[in-house]
């Protein structure tokens, strides 16, 4: 087809050819079927490039049709004269009616307008800064509204800083001059520009509004007004460079401000508080999506929130529903995204592979877009400075959910399923490797800022690195879940809250079993059954999974392993209600362990023994916590750090029991405080705590055992043995009861 042929009849000719609708154009390509329309009518004539470049690609356009299709999209560009673009540049945006959400930025840039000038000879810039859609320009127009200056002239001027060509600083200055002259600009060159500007202000201040400014070189000029003037920079850029300026930073609504909005712009008839609220979700809580999603559903007076709502859940469509009318958020996103050089493209796209949590590093950047960390940082800093990555605390930093959409999209349509998939092992090899280090800062040669840093990483990063680790066992990479477990697995008792330590160390075994790596295997399986002793408190599979531990322990002959499923069997008898098979299974541990020379393995198999022997012979149990006490707080003992608070913080929770049983209530409290002071682990301090309230209650003291019992279940949270809390529950409704006698 001939580039002689106008764009709209070029537009109208493909679409009809593929036998589509403008609306069924529009669900593909992400721009509303009303530009579509404008475009075919000749009333939209220089569309931007990402809208030519989306109806190309919905139209699978290619070879010298996609060339003839640019083509008359250029053609036309070049000829439209510059005066059409100046009108369209000083095209003022409507106030919003219905405003909201944003007081405390608009009061603070109100504020910041009858302060701004004062002794300065040149007007000090508020720059406006956010995501795509956030509502940089309606937070302008608001503030101007309700802050302008007693006599100062109102300009508006729209820099077209997203588009193919943002205006330059000398149509800058004349954009303006011909709105403060009425038009009456004689300026041969940027220099008579500048001064006539400086008369100007100075015999009329003025309150302007630069609107999409791309360059601080678009700024700097009208910086020279008068200081009587203000001037307000919308811009998704933060414009670094302009001296003096305030910067505001706009974010998503809050989710109540969202809800505001949802229920004054959507009738009463078409929503329910569900709806809106996930509505809101789904939206991200950005204010563009938010009105798009309000229109569609307002407009449409059969259809309900919820309906709209069900439509949006489906990620894959939830950018093309985002449309209504000329507004659409991924057309917003794209403005900027055709904007990027391809290098920052491309890590753009690749952030939308780092979605397993709310925020990632710039070390996880790196590692999925295969580039050094210096230089990914400095990319990552430039899509903070365009607005299309948030920064957090911490050097972490997050993307907006509806710009991870489409980050995800763009990433789609520019790569190959197999350059994704190569991204994606690229960054779950990363997170791996890096979790085993980490965990590996557990063992005993770890120190103690090693530690801190390690154990940080490993709950930030859980998300990514535990998505990783069943990826890699679901396809059958054996040997690597088996090495990045074996490292990971140290951290394990440091961090029960987690939640899921019964299913890592069941994939770890798994692993190994499919590795014919017998005493991996065995190890891996204790620690399923140390977790279903306290995490699951599943005490028949804990069984389980001990006995299978004994066997290959056994086979392979390795003692110290054998004490440990010994010591795991032991719990789980005793929990079942065994006594006595509890305390043959703890003796044989302790023999183990002392075979193998492990003396962090007898301690615990000593206090094993002790829990067994509480119920049976309760002074030979608290003389077995008091030598394993001894042991472990002796500064000769050489023992792991860890194991020695551990093994100290056990024998006192277990000792302060023991008291209990022999009805030394006096010297269970004293045990208990002890403890609580000691220790820094919540779930003990709720053992302190039980073991003080049932102690108080013992003594006759409810109010002290009441505060000491609802504060023991409160620490314990949902990580604690059923009977455990309905224990506490029940002493806690004794005491009511006696509490209510006693008032009676």
């Amino acid at each position: 087809m001939s580039p002689s042929i106008p764009l709209k009849a070029l537009l109208r000719q493909h679409r009809l050819d593929r036998d589509l609708t403008m609306e069924t154009l529009s669900a593909r390509s992400g721009i509303s079927d009303r530009t579509i329309g404008d475009i075919e009518r000749g009333v939209s004539t220089t569309p931007q490039r990402h809208t030519v470049t989306a109806l190309a690609d919905a139209l699978s356009l290619d070879g010298h049709e996609r060339d003839a299709f640019f083509d008359a999209a250029r053609a036309r560009r070049r000829s439209t004269p510059a005066d059409e673009d100046d009108e369209v540049a000083r095209l003022r945006p409507h106030w919003i009616d219905d405003f909201t959400g944003r007081d405390d930025d608009v009061a603070r840039i109100v504020e910041l307008l009858g302060s701004t000038g004062g002794t300065r000879s040149a007007a000090a810039p508020i720059i406006i800064s956010g995501t795509p859609g956030i509502g940089k320009t309606s937070v302008a127009v608001e503030a101007l509204r309700r802050g302008r200056p007693d006599g100062c002239r109102e300009l508006f001027l729209d820099l077209q800083g997203v588009g193919e060509r943002p205006l330059t600083p000398l149509q800058v200055l004349l954009g303006l001059l011909r709105q403060l002259t009425d038009g009456k600009v004689l300026c041969r060159s940027f220099a008579d520009a500048a001064d006539a500007w400086r008369e100007a202000t100075a015999r009329t201040p003025v309150m302007v509004i630069l609107d999409d400014a791309a360059l601080e070189a678009q700024v700097r000029p009208v910086l020279s007004a008068d200081s009587r003037s203000r001037v307000l920079v919308t811009s998704r850029r933060t414009l670094p460079g302009i001296e003096g300026a305030q910067h505001i930073c706009l974010r998503p609504f809050t989710r109540e401000h969202s809800l505001t909005f949802l229920r004054s712009a959507i009738p009463s008839t078409q929503r329910t508080d569900g709806s809106i609220d996930e509505l809101a979700e789904l939206c991200s809580d950005l204010p563009l999506a938010l009105r798009v999603a309000a229109g569609r559903i307002s407009s449409q007076p059969t259809r309900t929130a919820a309906d709209f709502v069900r439509r949006l859940r489906a990620k894959g469509t939830r950018l093309e529903l985002l449309v209504a009318g000329d507004l659409a958020v991924e057309r917003a996103f794209s403005a900027s995204y055709e904007a990027l050089p391809a290098d920052i493209r491309s890590l753009f796209q690749d952030l939308a592979l780092l979605d397993a949590s709310p925020s990632f590093s710039a070390d996880a950047a790196s590692a999925v877009h295969g580039t050094e960390t210096s230089d990914t940082q400095d990319l990552l800093d430039r899509l903070v400075d365009l607005g299309m990555v948030e920064p957090l605390y911490g050097g972490r930093y997050r993307l907006h959910e509806l710009l991870r959409l489409f980050a995800a999209r763009r990433l789609e349509a520019e790569r190959s399923a197999e350059e994704i998939g190569r991204r994606v092992e690229r960054l779950d090899r990363w997170m791996l490797d890096t979790a085993a280090r980490c965990g590996r800062a557990f063992a005993r040669s770890g120190t103690g800022a090693d530690r801190d840093e390690a154990g940080q990483w490993l709950t930030t990063e859980v998300d990514y690195w535990w998505g990783a680790l069943r990826r890699a066992a679901a396809d059958g990479e054996h040997e690597h879940v088996r090495d990045a477990a074996a490292g990971i697995r140290w951290f394990g008792d440091r961090w029960l809250e987690w939640g899921h330590w019964n299913d890592f160390f069941t994939l770890f075994a798994a692993a190994a079993e499919a590795l014919g790596d017998v005493r991996t295997q065995a190890d891996a399986l204790g620690d399923v059954a140390y977790m279903h002793l306290f995490e699951t408190f599943d005490y028949q599979r804990a069984g389980i999974a001990a006995r299978r531990s004994l066997d290959l322990a056994t086979a392979v002959g390795d003692q110290a392993l054998r004490g440990w499923a010994l010591t795991h069997l032991s719990g789980s008898a005793t929990f079942a209600g065994n006594a006595a098979l509890g305390a043959d299974h703890a003796r044989e541990a302790v023999t183990a362990f002392h075979e193998a020379g492990n003396l962090e393995g007898e301690l615990q198999a000593r206090q094993a023994l002790a829990d067994v022997l509480r119920h049976t012979n309760p002074e030979d149990s608290l003389a077995e916590l008091e030598r394993v006490l001894a042991i472990a707080v002796a500064p000769a003992t050489d023992i792991d750090e860890h194991y020695r608070t551990s093994t100290r913080d056990s024998a006192l929770a277990g000792a302060a029991r023991t008291l209990l049983v022999l009805g030394r209530h006096d010297d269970a409290i004293r045990v208990a405080t002890e403890l609580a002071s000691e220790t820094d682990d919540d779930s003990y301090q709720a053992r302190a705590m039980r073991h003080r309230g049932f102690a108080s209650m013992g003594l006759g003291r409810l109010q002290d055992a009441r505060t000491d019992l609802t504060l023991a279940i409160e620490l314990a949270g949902p990580h604690r043995p059923d009977e455990w809390a309905a224990e506490i529950e029940e002493a806690l409704a004794q005491i009511d009861e006696s509490a209510s006698t006693l008032e009676d």
